[in-house]
């Protein structure tokens, strides 16, 4: 008994039996797995795998069909604790002309409603710090539609850790931008990994996926693998997920070394 509750305790995210559908139409069927403090969990799939759909169940935004959520070890309708949740959508919609500096624009994470966000000395050092996390302190007063795509990913993702969560999400984040900016992104998602914040990705690149996580979900409505990214080529459930051939490349990288 003792055991099993050690493992609770390091439950971050666990989806039992997961299933939605959208107008009638089954998007995620009995989806299952768990997420343990620490992880860096990829999740892959085809367009209309249902990927982002289970993000949006894991925030309350989506309802499923059927199937419980729990967040560190409590049942999604007792959960209150969202500041410990980082999100970082695949597009956010925003309007580049719009008048907000990188500060103003990371500062958003602090607000639990719209409107006018008046910082205490304690929040402009947490928005400072996380500039300084994300590399962009030099940049705050620069307005957010001037920055290069890598560079307001980069903003985006200061946004999401300005709360300091536990648990990030993050949705396609390198769509968009150039190899040398996806480096630098993925360098910095693995140092925060390594420093404690559990992270859930999506992405379409199999090669980036199997470098950079420790886990691997493969995911088409349903679940056709989950376990260590190495794994994932011989198991055969990529052209089953995908329905056709795909080959992924996989690194010897020690996630974590």
């Amino acid at each position: 008994m003792k055991k099993a509750a050690r493992q609770d305790s390091r439950t971050v995210l666990d989806f039992d039996n997961i299933s939605f559908s959208y107008a009638g139409e089954p998007t995620i069927e009995n989806v299952s797995f768990a997420v343990q403090k620490g992880d860096f969990l990829g999740i892959i799939g085809p367009n209309g795998a249902g990927k982002s759909t289970l993000f949006k169940i894991a925030l309350g935004l989506e309802k499923p069909t059927s199937g419980s959520v729990k967040l560190f070890g409590k049942k999604q309708a007792d959960f209150s604790d969202w500041h410990r949740i980082g999100f970082v959508p695949q597009k956010v919609q925003f309007d580049p002309n719009f008048p907000a500096s990188v500060f103003e624009v990371a500062a958003m994470g602090l607000a639990q409603k719209p409107g006018l966000l008046m910082l205490s000395d304690e929040q402009k050092c947490a928005v400072k710090e996380a500039l300084h996390e994300v590399g962009l302190e030099n940049q705050a007063d620069k307005r957010i539609g001037e920055l290069s795509g890598g560079q307001m990913q980069r903003a985006f993702l200061g946004r999401a850790l300005v709360a300091k969560p536990d648990l990030l999400l993050l949705d396609e984040p390198t769509t968009g931008i150039d190899s040398q900016q996806q480096e630098k992104f993925c360098c910095l998602l693995e140092r925060l990994n390594k420093a404690g914040i559990t992270i859930v990705i999506i992405s379409h690149d199999l090669t980036f996926m199997s470098y950079l996580v420790n886990k691997v979900i493969c995911l088409n409505r349903r679940v056709f693998f989950c376990g260590h990214p190495k794994d994932i080529s011989k198991s055969g459930a990529l052209p089953k997920a995908y329905g056709h051939a795909v080959h992924a490349i996989t690194h010897d990288h020690e996630h974590g070394a």
